[in-house]
């Protein structure tokens, strides 16, 4: 045990001895005051009350202690390593456009439209038309880009 780790024991002792005082100051007066048939409630009351505050102080010392020492191997594979999530580009850029269409029908009908009728083209898979959604500027719902997409993964 090093120096400071001895003063910080030290510091951890007086603080208990502190709380015991603390704990007699009270505890003498309630000692005196009650009949002599509760005199020995309260002097087990505030030696528990010394006891719970010292055990306490000493959990706290010990943790600091054992929390300041560097971690074993064991302690290191227990917890859970940050793992690096990478997203296709190509996903990120599909996923942007199955936004802009459900905000602008233009952009469904001149980009998405057309690639998707491409891919049932070649799937053997015929779309419906999409109908219109009022008022005429706003795109596709999602839900319905949704079904046609669920469409084309079902083959027949």
């Amino acid at each position: 045990m090093g120096p400071t780790a001895r003063r910080a024991w030290w510091g951890t002792m007086v603080s208990c001895l502190a709380w015991a005082a603390l704990a007699g100051t009270v505890a003498y007066p309630l000692y005196v005051w009650v009949a002599n048939a509760y005199q020995a409630l309260v002097m087990r009351l505030a030696a528990a009350v010394i006891l719970g505050i010292a055990i306490r102080q000493i959990h706290i010392r010990m943790r600091g202690d054992l929390d300041a020492e560097p971690q074993s191997r064991f302690d290191l594979a227990r917890k859970p390593r940050a793992r690096v999530v990478v997203i296709d580009p190509r996903l990120q850029k599909l996923y942007g456009e199955v936004l802009r269409s459900a905000k602008s029908r233009r952009h469904f009908d001149t980009v998405l439209w057309p690639r998707l009728l491409a891919l049932a083209q070649r799937l053997g898979v015929t779309l419906q038309s999409v109908p219109v959604r009022w008022p005429a500027p706003r795109g596709t719902a999602l839900s319905t880009i949704a079904k046609l997409l669920s469409s084309l993964e079902r083959r027949p």
